[in-house]
């Protein structure tokens, strides 16, 4: 095995325990949170991409062209106004952004635990 493909076979490898634990803790967020719970935990979640966006000084369209996704997908990813959505897509996002996925859920759980406890 050459060099070359032993760095990629690592890089394949890291990636998949990292998606590995993000599924774990999804799957453990699902276990505690009830659908309306979870929607409102999907719409900070999804905020939190759009305020990394608008930090970084991006728009749609930069994001949409970089990662061959159209502008409005990416908005509608943002606005957590997918019915169905991928982790695959956080972390693809989370990657563009170079911020760890971890950090952005975090942030994501604090902020819906805050909500939860003042609003509820």
């Amino acid at each position: 095995m050459t060099n070359k493909n032993y760095n990629a076979c690592i890089k394949c490898k890291n990636l998949s325990i990292i998606i590995i634990g993000h599924i774990k803790r999804v799957i453990y967020m699902l276990d505690y949170m009830n659908e309306k719970e979870l929607k409102q935990f999907i719409v900070i979640l999804s905020n939190e991409f759009k305020r990394i966006r608008h930090d970084k000084e991006l728009t749609l369209e930069d994001v949409g062209f970089d990662l061959d996704l159209s502008p409005s997908y990416i908005g509608k990813i943002e606005n957590g106004r997918l019915s169905k959505m991928s982790i695959f897509m956080y972390i693809k996002l989370a990657e563009y952004y170079d911020v760890k996925l971890s950090e952005i859920i975090s942030l994501a759980e604090e902020k819906y635990e805050a909500n939860k406890k003042f609003f509820d």
